[in-house]
């Protein structure tokens, strides 16, 4: 199911990134030359993340440890103080997840598929088919049996993995409910029916407290995409569909603590941000050639129209939003640029001009900096889309002033080494 949608959590960040290597036929400036004079006056200050605060390989040859070993690297998730990643386990035929220390790189704990789940008959932890999930001090796993009479979800201590609680989820069909995504209220279920070929025959969104796992609501014929602030952001498609399609949606938003709708529209949500205020904005490629437009996650005002060609938006805390917008027909000839818009509180969003057209593919932006790739490797780029420096490793996650780097632009990759930085000014 998460491969219909952007697996963007506000706060939390789990990051696959799409290869450069058809994009660096394309990665040359366009656009008329500027004087000397000029380039020398409005060249820009160059930008170092310095020495990293640790870094470590997480999987292939050279291990940690036999305990957190893994042999490939799948996911990547950082939220708050934690960092998770999940992979095939080093020693036996099973998958792996290990929690550790964002600042230190410390191994915290791990859990197995096959490791017994306290306070049950015979589950066992089930991994693999969602990455796990965080919401900064919890780590919530499925769980289930080999029969599938056992089927729940554990809330595990992010610090030392004790289990804080934990709540069956087979009543909500054969396949119970697979956990899909968190905040620090609100923890967001997935309960897929499936028919005899596969396809989905229905869907529904349950939401349990993240306290201590008591149901709150459940959405039937919606599927669960984020929650933003106090909004619940789902989908709902004509079903019965096939997993190898995506088929067209609609965006519903949700009352997170009541479950009832408060709008809809047809299209993708490309990003979702929200602020302190538990209010925010969902950026929505909308249906029907509307192009992608920016809307207020409580109400679904509209706030602003960012035209066609949007290829990915990225927030930059609560007040700014970085869209990449993509022209071309093929990777050999399309180019990148970047638009800043300014999110208002309680006004109309600024979308401003965009950037002259770059050499580099944007993946995501932190602390004013852009990480992007370009012909030789990962690159640091200003708002504007110009080079500021060579990066140390290809962009994973950002949180809290941090930013969380792979030594491998695909961590699928059998040797990936990750290495966490501190931000400019940070």
């Amino acid at each position: 199911m998460r491969g219909l949608v952007a697996a963007a959590v506000a706060g939390v960040l789990t990051v696959g990134l799409s290869g450069c290597a058809g994009d660096r036929a394309a990665a040359r400036p366009s656009g008329s030359a500027t004087p000397a004079a000029a380039r020398s006056s409005a060249r820009p200050t160059p930008v170092s993340l310095g020495k990293p605060l640790w870094r470590r390989q997480v999987s292939g040859a050279a291990p940690v440890s036999r305990r957190y070993a893994l042999d490939r690297l799948d996911t990547v998730t950082m939220s708050g103080g934690t960092l998770a990643y999940e992979g095939d386990a080093a020693a036996g035929d099973h998958l792996r997840v290990v929690v550790a220390d964002v600042r230190t790189g410390v191994s915290r704990w791990s859990r197995s598929t096959g490791d017994r789940v306290p306070g049950t008959a015979s589950a066992t932890y089930r991994m693999g088919t969602l990455p796990p999930v965080l919401n900064r001090d919890t780590v919530f796993l499925d769980y289930g049996d080999d029969d599938g009479g056992e089927l729940g979800l554990a809330a595990l201590s992010a610090r030392d993995g004790h289990r804080r609680w934990s709540v069956p989820t087979g009543r909500y069909g054969a396949f119970g409910a697979d956990v899909f995504a968190a905040d620090e209220r609100t923890v967001l279920l997935d309960a897929t029916t499936y028919g005899d070929d596969d396809d989905v025959r229905a869907e529904t969104t349950i939401a349990l407290s993240a306290r201590d796992g008591h149901e709150l609501w459940r959405a039937p014929g919606v599927a669960p995409d984020r929650v933003v602030g106090d909004t619940v952001l789902t989908y709902r498609r004509h079903l019965p569909y096939s997993m190898d399609d995506e088929p067209p949606a609609t965006v519903v938003a949700l009352d997170a603590h009541t479950g009832r709708r408060r709008w809809a529209l047809g299209g993708q949500v490309t990003r979702a941000g929200a602020d302190a205020g538990g209010a925010g904005t969902v950026v929505v490629d909308a249906a029907h050639g509307q192009g992608t437009v920016l809307v207020d996650a409580r109400s679904g005002r509209r706030l602003a129209a960012l035209g066609g060609g949007v290829d990915n938006c990225w927030y930059d805390g609560p007040t700014a939003l970085l869209c990449d917008t993509r022209t071309g027909a093929n990777p050999t000839v399309e180019r990148h640029s970047l638009r800043a818009i300014d999110l208002q509180p309680d006004g109309p969003a600024t979308v401003g001009r965009p950037a002259r057209r770059m050499a580099y593919v944007p993946k995501s932006v932190a602390g004013g900096v852009v990480f992007g790739c370009g012909p030789a490797g990962p690159v640091l780029l200003d708002r504007s889309g110009r080079f500021r420096g060579t990066a140390p490793g290809w962009f994973q996650a950002a949180d809290g002033g941090l930013v969380l780097l792979a030594s491998v632009e695909d961590v699928h990759h059998d040797n990936c080494t990750l290495s966490v930085y501190r931000l400019p000014g940070r």
